[in-house]
């Protein structure tokens, strides 16, 4: 799969890939890149996939409801949260991130696990 397959990595604000890919993977990393105008980064997310063409995001799932950080299975998420907050980031909800692939054009669907603590969001751009 070695002439199949290619990695690149780079700060997505100054990332140019030479053609568009098949996927996009981002591991918890889009807490760290998410703006207050997020239009231009899932643009930016649409114009560089394929027709058909895949986004994964693995994120922590933030919740809705604040109280559910009480469960003790969330109370290490909402001490990270803090770091993440000195640092200038937030942990998201996954319905944010699949209303912003939404509003840039592209289909979204969201998968949690770990007791509703992460969640995958895969959106596909459509191949018209």
């Amino acid at each position: 799969m070695g002439d199949r397959l290619h990695f690149q990595q780079g700060d997505i604000h100054q990332l140019t890939l030479s053609e568009p890919a098949d996927l996009i993977a981002m591991n918890r990393a889009l807490h760290h890149v998410w703006e207050k105008d997020t239009a231009s980064l899932f643009a930016w997310l649409h114009a560089n996939l394929k027709p058909g063409g895949l986004v994964a995001i693995w994120e922590p799932a933030w919740p809705a409801d604040r109280t559910a950080l009480r469960d003790p299975s969330r109370r290490g998420m909402a001490f990270q949260n803090l770091s993440e907050h000195i640092q200038g980031n937030h942990f998201l909800q996954p319905a944010e991130i699949q209303t912003a692939f939404e509003q840039a054009g592209m289909d979204a669907k969201t998968y949690t696990f770990m007791q509703g603590n992460e969640a995958v969001i895969i959106a596909r751009r459509p191949t018209h």
